[in-house]
Protein backbone atom coordinates (compact mmCIF):
# COMPACT_ATOMS: atom_id res chain seq x y z
CA UNK A 1 0.00 0.00 0.00
CA UNK A 2 2.99 2.28 0.89
CA UNK A 3 4.80 1.85 -2.51
CA UNK A 4 1.23 1.95 -4.52
CA UNK A 5 0.21 5.42 -2.15
CA UNK A 6 4.20 6.99 -3.03
CA UNK A 7 3.80 6.29 -6.84
CA UNK A 8 -0.19 7.54 -6.43
CA UNK A 9 1.46 10.93 -4.94
CA UNK A 10 4.17 11.13 -7.52
CA UNK A 11 1.80 10.90 -10.28
CA UNK A 12 -0.25 13.83 -8.55
CA UNK A 13 2.83 15.83 -8.33
CA UNK A 14 3.61 15.27 -12.02
CA UNK A 15 -0.37 16.28 -13.11
CA UNK A 16 0.35 19.62 -10.95
CA UNK A 17 3.37 20.29 -12.86
CA UNK A 18 1.78 19.77 -16.43
CA UNK A 19 -0.96 21.94 -15.73
CA UNK A 20 1.64 24.27 -14.64
CA UNK A 21 3.39 24.30 -17.56
CA UNK A 22 0.45 24.61 -19.25
CA UNK A 23 -0.42 28.10 -17.95
CA UNK A 24 2.93 29.56 -17.85
CA UNK A 25 3.20 28.26 -22.17
CA UNK A 26 -0.76 29.66 -22.95
CA UNK A 27 0.55 32.84 -20.78
CA UNK A 28 4.20 33.23 -22.70
CA UNK A 29 2.55 32.79 -26.26
CA UNK A 30 -0.21 35.03 -25.61
CA UNK A 31 2.97 37.92 -24.39
CA UNK A 32 4.48 37.18 -27.73
CA UNK A 33 1.54 37.70 -29.64
CA UNK A 34 1.00 41.20 -28.14
CA UNK A 35 4.29 41.90 -28.54
CA UNK A 36 4.08 40.92 -32.25
CA UNK A 37 0.93 42.67 -32.58
CA UNK A 38 2.87 46.13 -31.27
CA UNK A 39 5.69 45.47 -33.24
CA UNK A 40 3.31 45.06 -36.33
CA UNK A 41 1.57 48.80 -35.30
CA UNK A 42 5.06 50.11 -35.24
CA UNK A 43 6.88 48.33 -38.45
CA UNK A 44 3.85 46.92 -40.14
CA UNK A 45 1.68 49.68 -41.07
CA UNK A 46 4.67 51.73 -43.32
CA UNK A 47 5.11 48.42 -45.11
CA UNK A 48 1.57 47.66 -45.64
CA UNK A 49 0.61 51.20 -46.74
CA UNK A 50 3.28 50.58 -49.60
CA UNK A 51 1.67 46.75 -50.82
CA UNK A 52 -2.03 47.87 -50.49
CA UNK A 53 -2.60 45.63 -47.67
CA UNK A 54 -3.38 48.45 -44.80
CA UNK A 55 -6.70 47.31 -44.35
CA UNK A 56 -5.77 43.50 -43.82
CA UNK A 57 -2.57 44.39 -41.97
CA UNK A 58 -5.03 46.16 -39.47
CA UNK A 59 -7.31 43.22 -39.29
CA UNK A 60 -4.68 40.93 -38.65
CA UNK A 61 -3.28 43.05 -35.45
CA UNK A 62 -6.79 42.65 -34.26
CA UNK A 63 -6.71 39.02 -34.73
CA UNK A 64 -3.90 38.78 -33.03
CA UNK A 65 -4.40 40.89 -30.18
CA UNK A 66 -7.58 39.06 -29.44
CA UNK A 67 -6.03 36.01 -29.77
CA UNK A 68 -3.00 37.02 -26.96
CA UNK A 69 -6.09 37.93 -24.81
CA UNK A 70 -7.70 34.94 -25.11
CA UNK A 71 -4.50 32.71 -24.34
CA UNK A 72 -3.68 35.62 -21.53
CA UNK A 73 -7.25 34.43 -20.07
CA UNK A 74 -6.26 31.13 -20.04
CA UNK A 75 -3.29 31.58 -18.82
CA UNK A 76 -4.62 33.27 -15.47
CA UNK A 77 -7.62 30.52 -15.11
CA UNK A 78 -5.33 27.97 -15.53
CA UNK A 79 -2.66 29.52 -12.58
CA UNK A 80 -6.38 28.89 -10.38
CA UNK A 81 -7.09 25.92 -11.40
CA UNK A 82 -3.47 24.26 -10.86
CA UNK A 83 -3.58 26.08 -7.28
CA UNK A 84 -6.54 24.38 -6.87
CA UNK A 85 -5.81 20.95 -7.95
CA UNK A 86 -2.89 20.98 -5.75
CA UNK A 87 -4.97 21.28 -2.84
CA UNK A 88 -7.19 18.85 -3.82
CA UNK A 89 -4.76 16.24 -4.27
CA UNK A 90 -2.55 17.29 -1.32
CA UNK A 91 -4.66 14.63 0.65
CA UNK A 92 -2.36 12.10 -0.94
CA UNK A 93 0.54 13.73 0.45
CA UNK A 94 -0.76 13.87 3.78
CA UNK A 95 -1.70 9.86 3.80
CA UNK A 96 1.75 9.09 2.41
CA UNK A 97 3.15 11.12 5.16
CA UNK A 98 1.10 8.95 8.02
CA UNK A 99 2.49 5.91 6.78
CA UNK A 100 5.82 6.25 8.74
CA UNK A 101 4.00 6.21 12.04
CA UNK A 102 1.33 3.30 10.79
CA UNK A 103 4.65 1.25 9.88
CA UNK A 104 6.33 1.64 13.39
CA UNK A 105 2.60 0.19 14.48
CA UNK A 106 2.89 -2.62 13.20
CA UNK A 107 7.09 -2.89 13.95
CA UNK A 108 5.57 -2.97 17.55
CA UNK A 109 3.80 -5.46 17.06
CA UNK A 110 6.01 -7.77 15.53
CA UNK A 111 8.63 -7.24 18.27
CA UNK A 112 6.54 -7.99 20.88
CA UNK A 113 5.74 -11.32 18.81
CA UNK A 114 9.37 -12.19 18.95
CA UNK A 115 9.51 -11.13 22.51
CA UNK A 116 6.95 -13.62 23.20
CA UNK A 117 8.08 -16.35 21.37
CA UNK A 118 11.51 -16.11 22.52
CA UNK A 119 9.96 -16.00 26.31
CA UNK A 120 8.38 -19.61 25.14
CA UNK A 121 11.47 -20.85 24.19
CA UNK A 122 13.23 -20.23 27.06
CA UNK A 123 10.38 -21.61 29.06
CA UNK A 124 10.62 -24.73 26.91
CA UNK A 125 14.43 -25.23 27.08
CA UNK A 126 13.99 -25.03 30.93
CA UNK A 127 11.23 -27.69 31.60
CA UNK A 128 13.55 -29.84 29.46
CA UNK A 129 16.00 -29.41 31.88
CA UNK A 130 14.01 -29.76 34.59
CA UNK A 131 12.90 -33.08 33.80
CA UNK A 132 16.10 -34.60 32.87
CA UNK A 133 18.05 -32.91 35.67
CA UNK A 134 18.89 -35.47 39.28
CA UNK A 135 16.00 -34.90 41.66
CA UNK A 136 18.48 -34.65 44.47
CA UNK A 137 19.62 -31.67 43.59
CA UNK A 138 16.98 -29.89 45.68
CA UNK A 139 18.33 -26.27 45.72
CA UNK A 140 19.19 -26.64 41.63
CA UNK A 141 15.34 -28.20 40.62
CA UNK A 142 13.95 -25.15 43.09
CA UNK A 143 15.64 -22.40 41.43
CA UNK A 144 14.40 -23.87 38.24
CA UNK A 145 10.57 -24.35 39.07
CA UNK A 146 10.76 -20.52 39.83
CA UNK A 147 12.35 -19.65 36.77
CA UNK A 148 9.46 -21.29 35.33
CA UNK A 149 6.97 -20.09 37.16
CA UNK A 150 8.36 -16.26 36.49
CA UNK A 151 8.81 -17.24 32.82
CA UNK A 152 4.75 -18.03 32.71
CA UNK A 153 3.69 -14.99 33.83
CA UNK A 154 6.27 -13.18 31.61
CA UNK A 155 4.30 -14.88 29.05
CA UNK A 156 1.34 -13.89 30.07
CA UNK A 157 2.04 -10.49 30.16
CA UNK A 158 4.20 -10.78 26.71
CA UNK A 159 0.96 -12.50 24.85
CA UNK A 160 -1.27 -9.93 26.62
CA UNK A 161 0.57 -7.10 25.03
CA UNK A 162 1.08 -8.95 21.61
CA UNK A 163 -2.98 -8.90 21.98
CA UNK A 164 -3.71 -5.24 22.94
CA UNK A 165 -1.23 -3.93 20.10
CA UNK A 166 -2.70 -5.88 17.36
CA UNK A 167 -6.32 -4.96 18.55
CA UNK A 168 -5.02 -1.60 18.38
CA UNK A 169 -3.50 -2.15 15.03
CA UNK A 170 -6.57 -3.91 13.49
CA UNK A 171 -8.76 -0.57 15.12
CA UNK A 172 -6.40 1.74 13.80
CA UNK A 173 -6.34 -0.08 9.82
CA UNK A 174 -9.88 -0.23 9.64
CA UNK A 175 -9.98 3.68 10.66
CA UNK A 176 -7.65 4.60 8.23
CA UNK A 177 -9.09 2.63 5.30
CA UNK A 178 -12.63 4.23 6.36
CA UNK A 179 -11.30 7.84 6.06
CA UNK A 180 -9.07 7.23 3.32
CA UNK A 181 -12.14 6.18 1.38
CA UNK A 182 -14.06 9.14 2.78
CA UNK A 183 -11.06 11.79 1.59
CA UNK A 184 -10.48 10.04 -1.17
CA UNK A 185 -14.19 10.17 -2.70
CA UNK A 186 -14.08 13.91 -1.83
CA UNK A 187 -10.78 14.50 -3.44
CA UNK A 188 -12.13 12.95 -6.64
CA UNK A 189 -15.70 14.76 -6.38
CA UNK A 190 -13.49 18.24 -5.95
CA UNK A 191 -11.17 17.73 -8.38
CA UNK A 192 -13.70 16.03 -10.94
CA UNK A 193 -15.69 19.05 -10.49
CA UNK A 194 -12.41 21.90 -10.68
CA UNK A 195 -11.57 19.93 -14.28
CA UNK A 196 -15.19 20.14 -15.40
CA UNK A 197 -15.73 23.88 -14.72
CA UNK A 198 -11.86 24.68 -15.89
CA UNK A 199 -13.31 22.95 -19.48
CA UNK A 200 -16.74 24.93 -19.40
CA UNK A 201 -14.66 28.43 -18.69
CA UNK A 202 -11.95 27.49 -21.28
CA UNK A 203 -14.86 26.42 -23.89
CA UNK A 204 -16.53 29.71 -23.17
CA UNK A 205 -13.20 31.87 -23.64
CA UNK A 206 -12.25 29.56 -27.28
CA UNK A 207 -15.88 30.29 -28.65
CA UNK A 208 -15.58 33.75 -27.74
CA UNK A 209 -12.51 34.17 -29.45
CA UNK A 210 -13.96 31.91 -32.24
CA UNK A 211 -17.11 34.47 -32.66
CA UNK A 212 -14.91 37.45 -32.78
CA UNK A 213 -12.29 36.45 -35.37
CA UNK A 214 -15.60 35.61 -37.63
CA UNK A 215 -17.26 31.92 -36.54
CA UNK A 216 -20.91 31.78 -38.01
CA UNK A 217 -23.72 31.23 -35.51
CA UNK A 218 -24.27 27.67 -36.77
CA UNK A 219 -20.06 26.65 -36.63
CA UNK A 220 -20.53 28.49 -33.10
CA UNK A 221 -23.45 26.25 -31.90
CA UNK A 222 -21.41 23.14 -33.44
CA UNK A 223 -18.80 23.95 -31.18
CA UNK A 224 -21.19 24.59 -27.96
CA UNK A 225 -23.17 21.48 -28.83
CA UNK A 226 -19.68 19.51 -28.74
CA UNK A 227 -18.30 21.08 -25.72
CA UNK A 228 -21.46 20.51 -23.84
CA UNK A 229 -21.33 16.95 -24.50
CA UNK A 230 -17.62 16.73 -23.43
CA UNK A 231 -17.98 17.82 -20.36
CA UNK A 232 -20.99 15.70 -19.78
CA UNK A 233 -18.71 12.42 -20.41
CA UNK A 234 -16.01 14.21 -17.88
CA UNK A 235 -18.08 14.74 -15.18
CA UNK A 236 -19.54 11.12 -15.38
CA UNK A 237 -16.09 9.35 -15.52
CA UNK A 238 -14.24 11.39 -12.94
CA UNK A 239 -10.55 10.91 -13.69
CA UNK A 240 -7.78 8.32 -12.31
CA UNK A 241 -4.71 10.12 -10.86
Amino acid sequence: MREQLSLTSKSAEKLVGKLDQLGATAGDLGLSLFKVAKFEEAEGGALASCTGTLRYSSGLIADQKRTAAALVRVSKMMGKVTGRVALELGVLHDNLAAMPAAVRGYMSREHQMLTWHTLEGDLEAKQKTLAEMDKTKVKRVEELRNDISCLELSIGAARAEYDKIKAANLSETARFAAERRAEYMQMLENFTATQVAAAERSAEVWVQLAGELGATADELAAVRANTNTGTLLTAAQPPVV
